[in-house]
């Protein structure tokens, strides 16, 4: 099952929910192409309403149940996805969206517009051809095996990982704008009151500049924040650090060791002065001899 780009289309409300409807061409029947939307929809954190048509909801979450987040994913949205056959092995699917925020930019039609492409591509995914729990062969498009029940395994893919980096860095980046805007009007108005009434309206200024700094840089600070939390999610930190600590250190792999070695007593300086050279092997090892046993007369 693959998924072509038709139509794009988009229409806003004034203060209300925004409809924006998206056309895409899916290769299969369309009795195939509802069956794998479900689970699809499921899976992106949907709830089915009902299955034919495909109708889905999604809560708001975080920041947008106060309508503060920048993330349009955050808010919630009513999706109707509507089919019809093209041919016998095409069906057009119409995603009409209805997200409960008043305005939607560019950027937000195109995340939309993301998420849309992984849904289908979730549903395009094959099962394994075996499963991976008692080996048997698949045979079908099942979720489930038929010997042992147990769920087939899947990939997920790539645009799944596209959505989630389209929307955070586009958060991020609406949040960093916001913050510099925060930050020129803080800056100018004082600087406007300074010129216009001279040194009487310092303190004015200074209140002004501290109302407007500190929401500023917080919020450039929580932009900054999001923008490496995208990049650097924590599930991937975790299995890079995992991944670290099972290579071992080279330089400790052919180490000597040094547990429980316990130093032979040096010579004193006069016993190595008086030492004569041995002239064999054997002589050297009878003077070793002799010079233990003076130590022990000597003890």
């Amino acid at each position: 099952m693959s998924a072509n780009l038709l139509i794009t289309s988009s229409g806003s409300g004034g203060g209300g929910p925004t409809d924006l409807l998206l056309r895409r061409v899916i290769a299969g029947d369309m009795e195939s192409v509802r069956a794998h939307l479900i689970p699809a929809l499921e899976r992106m954190g949907y709830v089915i309403v009902t299955e034919d048509p495909p109708m889905a909801q999604r809560e708001a979450r975080g920041w947008a149940k106060a309508l503060m987040s920048n993330d349009i994913l955050d808010y919630s949205v009513k999706l109707i996805i509507g089919l019809k056959q093209m041919s016998p092995a095409v069906t057009r699917a119409t995603f009409n969206y209805s997200v409960n925020h008043p305005f939607l930019t560019k950027g937000d039609r195109q995340t939309i517009g993301r998420e849309a492409d992984a849904i289908i591509s979730l549903a395009s995914v094959r099962a394994s051809a075996t499963c991976s729990a008692c080996g048997a062969d698949t045979t079908d498009d099942s979720r489930f095996c038929r010997l042992c029940g147990a769920p087939h395994a899947s990939i997920a893919p790539t645009e799944l990982e596209v959505v989630r980096l389209t929307a955070g860095a586009r958060a991020g980046h609406q949040t960093i704008v916001t913050a510099l805007i925060i930050l020129l009007v803080g800056l100018l108005v004082p600087l406007v009151i300074l010129v216009a009434k001279g040194a009487a309206a310092v303190n004015v200024a200074l209140l002004l500049l501290a109302v407007f700094g500190v929401p500023g840089v917080t919020t450039l600070l929580f932009g900054v924040w999001r923008l490496h939390r995208t990049l650097n999610p924590p599930e991937m930190r975790s299995a890079v650090e995992q991944s670290l600590a099972r290579v071992p250190d080279p330089v400790l792999l052919n180490a000597p060791s040094t547990v429980n070695q316990i130093p032979a007593p040096a010579a004193t300086t006069g016993e190595m002065l008086l030492r004569p050279i041995p002239s064999s092997v054997t002589e050297g090892t009878t003077e070793l001899l002799r010079l233990e046993e003076r130590r022990s007369i000597k003890q």
